[in-house]
């Protein structure tokens, strides 16, 4: 073999197993690379902690998990996930590369005790668990870096009265984020009084930030209202460093009172009640028909809108009332609820005279005194004209001034008497008067009797006339009723507009037909068109397109019937008399 022979032969050689090493090579580092991605690392700033301190985990992945999610779920069982980032990189080192996957995530123990941060699984590829031992915080009283405290203004009431609930959480430093789980009230109506307020407050030379919240309470049944502490949580930035908060206040008990006794069907504990009314363009001289707006208005402290009465007047055979639908107001403050309720109504004098309208009389509980009072709404009464008549002066004028009379001046008086004193009388003058008495005498008897002769005669007549005026009433009588019927149909009535129609109608009513209440109406379909036209013009409801036309269909038999009615009574009049 030549040496040219041998060298080719070591160089295929060479080749050969140059190409075996490299192979063997690409595959060993393929299999360790594939080797060395299959983990999952997990590991903490911390294992042993106070509850309030917040643990940084990381996790890393030495693979691309980019179609892959990280699954918290059973790590949220005992700690609440307050931050989470995550990254990708790729690094290229002695010509190799490598990827990874890291997660940073900031998290906050529930609780005391030996805690687990479970074990992560990403395609296949499973973390050990690790164990973090979280122990008590201890603080002394003045100096707590964040504290929640629940107080109420009463811790025995009625039933329904109002309690203040006042829910206070004080901490140092900055807060990031914090979140209230609001108290659980049962058997009570509740209403928040003001969003979170926030305020600064020192305790033991400590400044603290305070955040408060309040609410109305309002116990529904008798018995012990407990009331269960709330809880809050969040992230405080305390001396530059971040710590968890989770507070809970203290449970809160309240015994609840039954009712007194009262005769009354409604209950009002409250801490001030006040009744009042307006009266809106009320006329100096109330006519007939004329619509009074009066509007009542109760203004209650400590009560809800929906724990205020209902405030009604009654009709009378003197006036309708004619009610608007209540409004209320309910406003909240610091120091509770103010409720407002407001009644409008309209009230028609159906009778001329004196108007009297009841008292408006509220029993309630006065909490501040633990006494019931009363609040009493008085409305002096109203003097009501028929349509036509005049009112009288509102002050009489004097006497004298009446008479036209006038006392005699001093002058006077001195003057009379100077003249007696300067003319007395002598016996001469005294005889001449005696003269001229006793011929005057004859005279005055002469007349008297012509006077009594002529004042019989007079009396004759006089009776004879009586009779032809009373003949003339009734006629008058008559002629007052057909005027009324001609008026009716003749269509100028029924074609005015409604309220002069509504004025007209009472008139009529009144003074020519002598009824002085609608209630006294017999004609039933009459009596309902009417009422019909009165709610449509004082409480504004809806009036039906023939209520009018009724009305003048029917004026006619009102009209004989009434007319009948005075038949028959002047027939009796006239038995008796005869």
């Amino acid at each position: 073999m030549t040496q040219t022979q041998v060298t080719s032969q070591l160089q295929r050689f060479g080749l050969k197993h140059l190409s075996l090493l490299m192979l063997f090579l690409i595959t060993f580092f393929f299999y360790s690379t594939v080797t060395l991605a299959d983990s999952l690392t997990v590991k903490t700033d911390r294992s042993n902690v106070e509850m309030g301190d917040i643990i940084t985990l990381f996790i890393q992945a030495d693979f691309q998990t980019t179609k892959s999610k990280l699954d918290l779920t059973k790590l949220k069982d005992q700690f609440d996930v307050i931050n989470q980032q995550q990254s990708n990189q790729i690094e290229i080192v002695n010509g190799g590369y490598a990827s990874f996957t890291r997660w940073q995530i900031q998290i906050l123990p529930k609780q005391v005790g030996t805690l687990m941060i479970p074990p992560f699984e990403i395609n296949g590829v499973k973390s050990k668990a690790l164990p973090i031992k979280v122990t008590k915080a201890v603080y002394s009283d003045s100096d707590k870096p964040y504290f929640l405290e629940a107080t109420v203004d009463k811790d025995k009431v009625f039933v329904q009265e109002q309690v203040i609930y006042t829910l206070r959480f004080f901490h140092k430093g900055s807060l990031i984020n914090g979140n209230i789980r609001p108290p659980n009230f049962e058997n009570a109506l509740v209403e928040p009084l003001k969003e979170q307020s926030v305020y600064g407050k020192t305790i033991n030379g400590k400044q603290y930030t305070v955040h408060e919240w309040k609410y109305a309470v309002f116990p529904q049944t008798s018995g012990e209202l407990k009331i269960v502490g709330p809880a809050f949580t969040g992230l405080l930035n305390l001396r530059s460093r971040q710590k968890g908060v989770q507070a809970i206040a203290k449970p809160t008990v309240i015994n609840v009172m039954s009712a007194p006794n009262t005769q009354q069907t409604y209950w009002l504990p409250a801490s001030n009640l006040k009744i009042t009314q307006t009266w809106h363009n009320l006329p100096t001289e109330i006519k007939l028909g004329d619509s009074l707006r009066r509007i009542i208005t109760l203004e209650v402290e400590g009560l809800k809108s929906s724990q205020l009465p209902t405030i009604s007047t009654p009709n009378t055979n003197t006036y309708k009332v004619y009610a608007d639908q209540d409004k209320d107001k309910q406003t909240a403050s610091d120091h509770g609820i103010k409720s407002v309720k407001t009644i409008s109504q309209a009230i028609v004098p159906t009778k001329a005279g004196t108007l009297e309208i009841p008292d408006e009389t509220i029993t309630w509980w006065n909490t501040r005194t633990q006494k019931f009072e009363k609040a009493v709404l008085k409305t002096p009464p109203l003097q009501i004209l028929g349509k036509n008549s005049v009112a009288n002066p509102s002050k009489p004028l004097p006497l004298q001034d009446t008479l036209n009379s006038k006392p005699a001046l001093p002058s006077q008086l001195e003057q009379a008497k100077s003249y007696d004193d300067y003319y007395p009388v002598t016996d001469k003058d005294m005889g001449k008067t005696y003269g001229i008495a006793n011929f005057i005498w004859p005279i005055i008897a002469l007349v008297v009797g012509i006077l009594w002769l002529i004042t019989l005669l007079i009396l004759l007549q006089t009776r004879k006339k009586l009779k032809f005026l009373t003949s003339e009433q009734n006629l008058g009588k008559k002629n007052k009723t057909t005027d009324a019927v001609t008026h009716t149909f003749n269509h100028q009535w029924c074609e005015m507009p409604l309220q002069d129609f509504y004025t007209e109608l009472l008139r009529q009513l009144h003074e020519d037909l002598g009824i002085k209440s609608i209630d006294s109406i017999p004609i039933e379909r009459l009596k309902m068109a009417i009422f019909q036209l009165e709610s449509h013009l004082f409480a504004g409801e809806q009036l039906g397109y023939d209520t009018q036309q009724t009305i003048c269909d029917n004026w006619a038999a009102l009209i004989t019937m009434q007319n009948t009615k005075e038949k028959e009574k002047e027939q009796l009049t006239n038995l008796y008399q005869n």
